[in-house]
């Protein structure tokens, strides 16, 4: 690199070499097998090297000892940032543009493999955790994502974590790809060609990813309780009204718990007045719900101070009487809510006894 004409310090800064307490620079990739990452426009722009050790040969290890890392990544620089980046989707989004739906994957590895298995609209995260921005780039190319996450309790955990990232940028489906047996893709490809696409046709809405997940398994009716508090606080999450109600009418057929009493819970759960397609608890259909999250949100900052919980309640009240009134407040008022507050704190009061006859 040298002899093209880069300095040792132009290297360094975007981690391709390092230098050692001697003044001598090596080579951070040193004995790995090399993934270059290559930005939207396909110039590459950072790598991740992978350990290779030889079956019966030496570990791999520092100048002191200790084992190496089995992946290590081009450091952050001025044109190499991971949550911005994913891998291989310089050779997929013209398949994910013409397919509308983007299968999204964990390493280089699972997406080479479900890459030549035939499955060409995938793209995988490459050394970081999945992020808002990453889901932004797949959205302005598709309008369905799966996710395909390692089947380990931590693979499971970024499952959770990727669906809430994704729902609210308004995918028109989000569905969760499960594999048997613990496999991740790549072991999936090795094991039996062509099985990726057929495990794509087969993923499961997150609706029922969640109904397994929390409801299904549970043991006894405490772990039943648990799970169907979090499937409330999942439910609460959906940016789409009508989807919540979907949700909700499909927890109560599961449960045999009335809907109007798994939305007085997930208010409970949530801090705010929860909106269905049909209109809010209590509510007319099409009043508008903006004056109510903002007093959840108020109700909620207020929880740990002495007395939140009785001003929460009251808060929610103060909530419930706008929307049955279809009132809405002025957008400039919404910020001095807690003014507002003092001010109707009489009728809050009196309310309690005129909710209890509706």
């Amino acid at each position: 690199l040298q002899t093209k004409g880069f300095s040792p310090d132009d290297l360094e800064r975007v981690g391709l070499i390092y230098k050692t307490d001697r003044g001598t620079y090596w080579d951070r990739f040193r004995n790995r097998l090399m993934f270059p990452i290559y930005n939207g426009f396909g110039k590459t722009v950072g790598f991740t090297g992978r350990i290779v050790e030889l079956p019966g040969g030496p570990k791999a290890v520092d100048r002191d000892g200790n084992p190496l890392a089995k992946y290590v990544n081009s450091k952050e620089s001025e044109i190499f940032n991971k949550s911005k980046l994913l891998y291989g989707l310089q050779a997929a989004k013209n398949a994910i543009r013409e397919s509308g739906e983007v299968l999204l994957v964990e390493g280089q590895m699972d997406f080479l493999m479900t890459f030549q298995d035939g499955v060409k609209n995938v793209v995988a995260t490459s050394g970081t955790a999945l992020t808002a921005d990453h889901l932004k780039s797949l959205r302005r190319l598709a309008s369905k994502l799966i996710l395909a996450f390692d089947a380990d309790p931590a693979g499971q955990n970024a499952i959770e974590r990727a669906i809430d990232l994704a729902l609210p940028e308004e995918f028109e489906s989000v569905k969760v790809l499960r594999i048997e047996n613990g496999k991740d893709p790549a072991d999936l490809v090795k094991e039996k060609s062509g099985a990726m696409a057929e495990a794509v046709r087969n993923a499961m809405p997150v609706f029922n990813f969640y109904l397994e997940k929390y409801l299904k398994h549970a043991a006894n009716k405490e772990e039943e309780k648990r799970g169907l508090k979090n499937f409330l606080l999942k439910a609460s999450k959906l940016p789409s009204a009508i989807e919540r109600e979907e949700w909700l009418r499909g927890i109560a057929s599961v449960t045999g718990f009335r809907e109007e009493s798994l939305i007085e819970e997930m208010e409970r759960l949530s801090g705010k007045v929860v909106k269905t397609g049909s209109g809010a608890r209590g509510g007319t259909p099409g009043s508008s719900p903006s004056a109510t999250l903002m007093i959840g949100r108020s109700a909620r900052d207020d929880g740990g101070a002495p007395g939140g919980e009785a001003i929460d309640k009251k808060l929610m009240v103060f909530a419930r009487l706008l929307v049955f009134y279809n009132f809405e407040l002025p957008k400039e008022m919404q910020e001095g809510l807690g003014v507002i507050y003092e001010l109707w704190s009489g009728l809050v009061d009196e309310s309690l006894k005129m909710l209890a006859s509706l």
